[in-house]
């Protein structure tokens, strides 16, 4: 259903704009000390995300909740935050923390965590109303769905989401459903940025520049032009 996709595709640009696995996590949990939204534990929720992501933000949805931007985005969205709504979801009270990982590799993915309360059979039954081609298939062991090559899952923290442009979306959704150890919280490079980031904001970010990316700002020189 394109105006579910569109929605949710909203709110992922929101986020960017405003910058059940069980893994180690202990890298980042020496870093990271705060809190998410909802008393969230923000190191599990970016434990979903494999470690190929590039690009990591965490927006605490609480704290935003608590100023006059969710009524600003809302009125400038109009329907797309209505859709949201007519699944019985209040995008200031249900919604609690968000977390966006992204890679910028030959086919970009986004990877995402929304944390909050979420009902599920209600969700689902909005979506077949409205006429949306839903299909539902174990993926990694769980129960997920797709929307025109949209991937998601209900999990105890929330919503587990996978989108892509590309055809390898449900490969990646399962690796995020799967992930393990190999999760963006043990990622050697992305917890030594974290470290330098003041993770108690409400919304944070980091990026680990792609080797390709890197070389293309290099240029003639042999480095570029600060710590990355």
């Amino acid at each position: 259903m394109k105006g579910f996709k569109i929605s949710l595709l909203m709110v992922m640009v929101l986020v960017f704009a405003l910058s059940i696995i069980t893994a180690d996590c202990q890298l980042l949990k020496n870093v990271i000390k705060a809190k998410g939204g909802g008393g969230s534990d923000v190191v599990k929720l970016i434990s979903y995300i494999p470690e190929d992501a590039q690009l990591l933000i965490s927006l605490n949805w609480e704290n935003l909740a608590k100023t006059d931007l969710l009524d600003i985005a809302k009125a400038q969205l109009g329907e797309d935050f209505q859709i949201i709504e007519t699944m019985g979801v209040d995008i200031k009270s249900d919604i609690k923390h968000a977390i966006l990982g992204i890679t910028f590799d030959e086919e970009p993915m986004a990877y995402g965590v929304i944390a909050g309360k979420f009902d599920e059979a209600k969700i689902m039954k909005t979506f077949k109303e409205q006429g949306a081609e839903v299909e539902s298939k174990k993926i990694g062991g769980k129960k997920a769905y797709s929307i025109e090559g949209l991937y998601f899952a209900f999990t105890p923290e929330g919503v587990l989401f996978a989108a892509s442009e590309g055809e390898e979306t449900e490969g990646a959704f399962e690796k995020m459903l799967t992930v393990g150890d190999k999760n963006l919280a043990n990622d050697q490079k992305m917890v030594k940025l974290v470290t330098d980031t003041d993770t108690s904001a409400t919304a944070w970010g980091v990026f680990v520049i792609p080797d390709k990316l890197k070389e293309e700002m290099k240029g003639d020189s042999d480095e570029i032009p600060f710590d990355v």
